[in-house]
């Protein structure tokens, strides 16, 4: 979410897309003067929150952090989470990791990564389910609360285009009773099982506690992107999910870019949107 700045009324697609990713004038930017604070950046346009969990877990026990975290007084992280519809594979063909969106089902003739569509698309109908990858964010927030605790660095959430509802339990949870070979093959596991491991087999895929550090958690959407819409006049909001794909996939994406508060091409923040956005997070964190 931290691109978009340049765009400018009646600047052409190509011409956007030059100048697009440039970090003057972003929120994170308008934050970091406001705090008089020094800015580093793992976001990158399109990728997922797998991927951001890949580079803070490479990123946080490692020797760069620790240099830093002995030159600053104070640290404070602050991370959005971006739509589940993206993820991050290995593609043997580049034998690199490679970052996919996800297909919104409304719009099936739209083309996601290359000559790759009908991979894609199997990918989401047998692979994907929204409840079962935020049942698995809130555990890596959870885990991170507790980790950035550990070491005394403030830390704050916020979810970027959806509302997500990090408490509710695992979808696969309605299923474990209907599976008689998997009901016998756990209860021959447990008599060789010390009870506290049992019990974390067995509530793993319950239900989640609060999410801590949560910004504008009391809201409901709690998402910037509903917030926006509401303090520009929206009176009601669509509950479609917004996957983040470059398409006009909700009334709320529709209305911002209608009030200038997105671009018409990536549906980023303009320049000020970026300012609305420093405003509601900075205030949000005062009130912490």
């Amino acid at each position: 979410m931290g691109v978009g700045t340049y765009y400018y009324e009646g600047m052409s697609e190509k011409e956007y897309y030059n100048t697009w990713d440039r970090p003057e004038g972003t929120f994170r930017e308008i934050i970091a003067k406001e705090l008089s604070a020094d800015t580093l950046n793992f976001s990158i346009g399109g990728t997922s929150n797998q991927k951001q969990f890949r580079f803070a877990k490479h990123f946080f026990p490692s020797d760069e952090f620790n240099n830093i975290k002995e030159k600053y007084e104070e640290i404070i992280v602050l991370w959005g989470i971006t739509s589940t519809a993206r993820t991050e594979i290995y593609d043997y063909r580049t034998q690199d990791l490679k970052n996919i969106i996800l297909p919104n089902p409304k719009f099936s003739w739209q083309k996601v990564v290359n000559n790759e569509n009908y991979i894609i698309k199997q990918w989401m109908r047998f692979f994907y389910n929204h409840d079962h990858e935020v049942h698995a964010l809130a555990k890596e927030m959870h885990f991170f609360n507790s980790y950035f605790a550990a070491l005394g660095i403030k830390n704050y959430w916020f979810d970027t285009f959806n509302h997500h509802d990090y408490e509710k339990s695992h979808p696969a949870v309605a299923n474990f009773s209907t599976d008689e070979y998997t009901v016998e093959k756990d209860r021959r596991q447990k008599d060789h099982d010390h009870p506290v491991t049992t019990t974390i087999k067995e509530v793993s895929v319950d239900k989640n506690k609060t999410i801590d550090n949560m910004l504008f958690y009391n809201r409901s959407p709690r998402d910037i992107c509903s917030i926006l819409c509401k303090n520009a006049g929206m009176k009601k909001l669509d509950k479609e999910y917004h996957t983040s794909t470059y398409k006009e996939d909700t009334n709320r994406i529709k209305f911002l870019a209608e009030n200038k508060i997105v671009n018409p091409y990536s549906y980023h923040p303009t320049k000020y949107g970026h300012q609305l956005i420093a405003e509601l997070i900075l205030k949000e964190i005062n009130t912490l």
